[in-house]
């Protein structure tokens, strides 16, 4: 009888554990290693940067973005020789989106927000709370911030401010942009807010999470998938309004999600594992195991994926 993916993962840990101390010159060696237990090809380990890569974004030629803390953003971070910082934010790097004509935009700790053509800062927005958590680029071309303070605001191109969304208690820690126009946001308060954006009203709140939604992603059936701190992630009916399947099997917070080319969604958490799942049955069908806590996923066009950890690395996956 064929083993299933369960007893294979519990022969190889044993396994793994059998084979005694490993030889080692540094940490790569120790997590190349370990990661013969899990499922996945463990490709390669970088470090663009000095700190903790908070977000990773993936341009439509393929090139790579890696938003840091020490206020700095690497293209092309998978060439080490090649990399090359296009710029220098004024403050730690909170959030990142790319813009439907290629060009990204940044939130900042101190500076509020600024959108970047390359290593040119095309503009800066006045944003009234500087700290902003969530950023996320709109069909029609305009950008949605969410802030410390609670409030979204949706932004035109030129810096114009259109609207400013009020209703969550607490802090915007991610957005969505939904594939009818609308919005959606995860907040601090434990909620996620949908949003009109042509009136500003929030046409639902989704409740269900017992901590912090820090990840959104748009599956491509339409429904929403929402990562929380509560060690969870939840799929919803947007329609309905409710909850139509809740994965748990992350032992920590969820950090970040991402839907893979084949329709699977990936999960990153502070356990340190990025978790494959199949949104019909809701089974986890892969385990990837990274030496710190999963900051942000990002799907390569070679179909590699790219996880960035709180300890500065980056690990590629087949």
């Amino acid at each position: 009888m064929r083993s299933s993916r369960k007893q294979v993962r519990a022969e190889r840990a044993h396994q793994f554990l059998l084979n005694g101390p490993i030889p080692i010159k540094d940490i790569n060696d120790i997590i190349l290693a370990f990661n013969q237990c899990f499922e996945g090809a463990l490709a390669r380990i970088l470090q663009p940067h000095d700190t903790p890569i908070r977000y990773l974004a993936t341009l439509d030629d393929g090139t790579l973005l890696c938003g840091s803390y020490n206020k700095t953003v690497r293209m092309d971070a998978m060439v080490m020789d090649g990399a090359r910082v296009v710029t220098n934010n004024e403050s730690s790097v909170y959030s990142m989106a790319l813009l439907p004509d290629g060009k990204f935009a940044l939130g900042s700790q101190d500076s509020g927000v600024s959108v970047w053509d390359d290593d040119v800062r095309v503009c800066t927005f006045a944003v009234d709370d500087k700290k902003v958590c969530a950023l996320v680029g709109m069909s029609d071309g305009n950008l949605a911030s969410g802030s410390q303070n609670g409030a979204i605001s949706l932004w035109k191109r030129d810096g114009e401010c259109l609207r400013t969304l009020m209703g969550n208690t607490h802090w915007v820690m991610a957005l969505a942009a939904l594939p009818d126009g609308k919005l959606a946001s995860g907040s601090l308060d434990t909620t996620v807010r949908v949003w009109d954006t042509s009136t500003g009203a929030c046409t639902s709140t989704l409740k269900g999470h017992s901590y912090c939604v820090s990840a959104l992603a748009v599956l491509p059936d339409g429904k929403l998938a929402s990562g929380s701190w509560d060690k969870t992630v939840r799929v919803w009916d947007l329609a309905s309004g409710t909850c139509l399947l809740t994965l748990a099997a992350h032992n920590n917070g969820v950090t970040c999600l991402t839907v893979l080319p084949d329709g699977e969604l990936a999960s990153g958490s502070f356990d340190g594992f990025v978790r494959i799942w199949d949104l019909r049955s809701g089974q986890c069908l892969t385990t990837l195991a990274h030496s710190a806590g999963v900051q942000a996923i990002a799907v390569l066009p070679d179909k590699h994926l790219a996880a960035s950890t709180t300890d500065c690395t980056m690990c590629l996956w087949e």
